[in-house]
């Protein structure tokens, strides 16, 4: 699958597009699309927008979204199974959220993922995605393929229907390499997006198709 890492308005309208299956958010992404709007105007936009989408919860800073999450859904203001919601993944903290959210009918994504520890206990926790961030692990010095080959390994060992989020992709090649290591979804920020839908017809294809078309 591939989601929108955006709330830009373009990004809101590749939601049409049979195979973008919903737009990714965080914070951050919401502080620089869309300044003025926190978890709960996020969240209640997303409902209006077609497909899949994440948002993200805090552990540590602000408990209040929890007891938004459950009053919307509780009170069908909006529909869980439209949502994943995310997780800084600190297996101290994170897990105790992960029952009720399931329980009010969302999916639950553990991110910010980086080692196997972190893994298995969210392959342990239920959850239903793992978001692992690949510039910044990159970033970090981590030997990034290797890593992710075996967190792989791992998920395919504990829990196959497990889907791996990749993110923090910064241009085409590193998406495709994601997707040959068997990443099952990716998360593209607009930018990045934009250059992956571009095509390229060495012999002129599609012009020619077209110019040869006759009813």
């Amino acid at each position: 699958m591939i989601y929108a890492d955006s709330l830009d308005e373009q990004a809101v309208s590749f939601s049409n597009l049979g195979f973008i299956n919903g737009l990714t958010t965080n914070p951050s992404i919401i502080i620089k699309d869309r300044p003025s709007w926190g978890f709960e105007k996020t969240i209640k936009f997303l409902q209006s927008v077609k497909g899949h989408h994440f948002i993200q919860g805090s552990i540590k800073k602000d408990k209040k979204w929890f007891e938004v999450v459950k009053d919307l859904s509780t009170n069908k203001k909006i529909e869980p199974e439209k949502f994943t919601i995310k997780l800084p993944w600190d297996p101290l903290i994170a897990p105790g959220y992960v029952l009720p959210l399931k329980k009010w009918g969302f999916k639950v994504c553990a991110t910010a993922v980086y080692t196997i520890q972190q893994t298995y206990t969210a392959i342990c926790s239920n959850v239903d995605y793992i978001a692992f961030y690949y510039d910044r692990m990159k970033n970090s010095k981590i030997n990034v393929e290797k890593q992710l080959a075996d967190i792989v390994n791992v998920c395919k060992i504990h829990n196959p229907s497990l889907r791996l989020l990749g993110a923090s992709i910064k241009d085409v090649n590193t998406a495709n390499e994601l997707i040959k290591l068997g990443i099952s979804d990716i998360t593209l920020p607009l930018n990045v997006l934009l250059d992956y839908l571009k095509v390229e017809f060495p012999q002129d294809d599609l012009n020619r198709f077209e110019s040869d078309y006759k009813l």
